[in-house]
């Protein structure tokens, strides 16, 4: 458990605090004119106990921030839990694995930090009545209904416990443990995109965040959502003809480029790829195994940063850093594209490198675009080849 200050309570109630009560009993003569009178014995003894409580509510501080920070250095590191802000029946499992994870994390080290603020209390609460109780021994005092023997004392370290409690605050700490065990990054979707008979194509992007505390740099998560179209019993029943049927089996595939604006002007552009963090040369995203299939496709999340450990990145300063992505909805039966959405995250650098997310509202889907179709066709040219 936590080492406690012990070694402050003994000085307060053997040696330091005792020795701040001293001046209860009497001097000795030479020191004084004429002895102190009741009264004025009695407002040294509770100036002094005060002067006591003080220094032991300055140990309780100090233990306290080190309690603190150990349950912030341990819930820091965690990493961001993600869920989509939506209503829509079968989404609420995405990111239900990492939440519970990060959840069980947090009360691990909120039960820790419960056991260490339980015994700091009791710890400091014996403190206090020691300082008190030894007050009024040396004083005589042997009032009856007390606990230190004088009434007036009592209600100091009642006033002083009270205090203590309020610095010590356990249920407070469990509920900031219950708001850091369900922290989570909330995706809200930018685009909707209905294709008749098949299903809904959807775009869901998080406001600018940072990763972890004290972390000055912004970043952004997205994901991309396939929604299967339900039967239309009434179609099926009075309609013309079949309704058509959704794919079986989808895929996303991802492409990516970066460029680099000052002033409004792009003075720096890669060429289009797949995106690296895709699970196969296709540029074929990661799915969500947290979602029935049966209803909804779900990427994993693509979180866009930049990597500021690039000897390059010093020059991207006072810049504007854009990563552009073309996302593509493919029926893995006919390796057709379905449709294709074009979205972007905008970072600007500071001069000292730090990095702000702009809003970017101009995300759309991109009827006629075939950046990923000419790196699709230019993979597969690759891949006869070297078959050849």
């Amino acid at each position: 458990m936590m080492p406690m200050r012990s070694g402050e309570l003994r000085r307060l109630t053997c040696v330091g605090g005792l020795a701040l009560l001293a001046s209860c009993g009497s001097p000795p003569e030479a020191e004084r004119a004429q002895p102190q009178t009741v009264v004025e014995r009695k407002q040294t003894m509770l100036l002094a106990t005060e002067r006591a409580i003080h220094v032991i509510m300055e140990d309780v501080r100090v233990d306290l921030a080190r309690v603190e920070a150990e349950f912030a250095a341990t819930t820091a590191s965690l990493p961001a839990c993600w869920s989509l802000a939506s209503a829509e029946p079968g989404l609420e499992p995405f990111g239900a694995d990492k939440r519970r994870q990060r959840a069980a994390h947090v009360a691990s080290a909120a039960h820790r930090r419960r056991q260490q603020l339980e015994l700091m209390y009791r710890h400091y609460e014996a403190a206090l009545w020691a300082v008190g109780t030894e007050a009024g021994r040396r004083e005589g005092s042997d009032m009856l209904g007390t606990r230190t023997g004088d009434r007036e004392l009592d209600r100091k370290i009642d006033a002083a416990l009270l205090q203590l409690a309020r610095e010590v605050d356990v249920d407070g700490a469990a509920e900031e443990a219950n708001a850091i065990g369900s922290d989570r990054v909330a995706l809200e979707r930018q685009i909707r995109h209905e294709l008749p008979g098949i299903g809904v194509f959807s775009l869901y992007k998080s406001q600018p965040h940072k990763v972890a505390r004290g972390d000055e740099d912004e970043v952004q998560a997205a994901a991309v959502v396939f929604a299967r179209a339900k039967p239309d019993l009434f179609d099926a029943e009075f309609g013309a003809g079949p309704a058509p049927q959704p794919p079986e089996r989808v895929s996303f595939v991802q492409a990516v480029r970066r460029h680099v604006e000052r002033g409004g002007l792009q003075i720096a552009l890669t060429d289009w790829r797949f995106d690296p963090a895709a699970a196969d040369a296709s540029g074929t995203l990661p799915v969500s195994p947290e979602i029935d299939p049966a209803n909804h496709v779900a990427s994993e999340i693509c979180l866009v940063r930049v990597d500021k450990s690039d000897p390059s990145f010093t020059q991207m300063r006072d810049h504007v850093l854009v990563s552009e992505y073309r996302t593509a909805l493919r029926d893995d039966a006919t390796g057709k594209l379905l449709a294709v959405i074009g979205w972007q995250v905008r970072f600007n650098v500071d001069f000292a490198g730090r990095m702000r997310v702009l809003v970017d509202p101009n995300d759309q889907v991109l009827p006629d675009d075939r950046v990923v179709q000419r790196l699709l066709e230019a993979a597969s040219r690759t891949a006869a080849a070297g078959g050849g």
